[in-house]
């Protein structure tokens, strides 16, 4: 077989590879998302998901009245997803109680991949995490309390 035969060849299987990768139906599945914190005045936060690579999350450090303070995008890569330090924006946070949230963005703002496993409209999302959004569809929102370092026990 001759050189560009073979290219030829390999293409073939490639697309056909892709057309059936792409054409599997998609399955429902529940959400899971956890999410620790180095601790410390500018904490960085890990979280770990079964949510597919790439999906689109914001998450948010909010005081524990309610006031977002900062707010990462950050992307999932093989089920986990890192922030970068929460810095108070130049001022460390204050030892406390705050409130951390992590919500993922709208089915129709994540890449097609991710549309492909979620559903158009996230319907294939289920579970706690999981809620009907305003616009959109379904999308996830996990929110955990959180103590950062120095901290006295109420």
């Amino acid at each position: 077989m001759k050189k560009h035969q073979k290219q030829r060849s390999a293409s073939r299987i490639r697309r056909s590879l892709k057309r059936a990768l792409s054409s599997r139906p998609a399955v429902a599945f529940e959400v899971t998302v956890t999410v620790e914190s180095d601790g410390g005045y500018n904490p960085r936060f890990l979280g770990r998901t079964n949510l597919p690579s790439l999906m689109l999350l914001t998450v948010a450090l909010e005081s524990a009245a309610g006031e977002q303070l900062e707010e990462q995008q950050v992307t999932v890569q093989g089920g986990r997803f890192t922030t970068r330090p929460f810095a108070g924006y130049g001022v460390a946070h204050p030892p406390g109680r705050y409130v951390l949230r992590a919500i993922a963005a709208a089915p129709f703002l994540q890449p097609r991949r991710v549309r492909q496993l979620i559903g158009e409209n996230g319907q294939l999302m289920t579970g706690p995490l999981v809620f009907e959004a305003p616009i959109g569809g379904r999308s996830v929102c996990l929110q955990q309390p959180v103590e950062l370092e120095g901290a006295e026990t109420v």
